[in-house]
């Protein structure tokens, strides 16, 4: 997946949460019925990849999507914060309707 697409999105490129959620992203795209496993799937393929626990995965990617709210907010128009998931989805689709 293109890193300049997430850098639209996400100012704090440098934290461990981009390359978690970037990752989730890229696992997602491949395939999509993955985004209703995100728990049980997703964060355990990425804490065993990069030695770290799920909570941690989890965390990471909810901080940066805090961190990051305004942008986020500004591209996809949300009410609240997105859950994980949530932006994982939108983030799929914007990918999928842009390449």
């Amino acid at each position: 997946m293109n890193k300049r697409i997430l850098k639209k999105f996400i100012i704090s490129f440098d934290l461990n949460g981009f390359k978690y959620l970037k990752e989730s992203v890229k696992l997602v795209l491949k395939n999509y019925n993955l985004i209703y496993k995100i728990n049980t799937c997703i964060y355990p393929m990425l804490a065993k990849k990069y030695n770290t626990t799920n909570i941690n995965i989890e965390r990471n990617i909810r901080y940066i999507i805090r961190a990051n709210y305004n942008k986020v907010n500004k591209a996809f128009n949300l009410l609240n914060y997105p859950s994980n998931a949530e932006l994982i989805a939108e983030l799929v689709e914007f990918i999928r309707l842009n390449i």
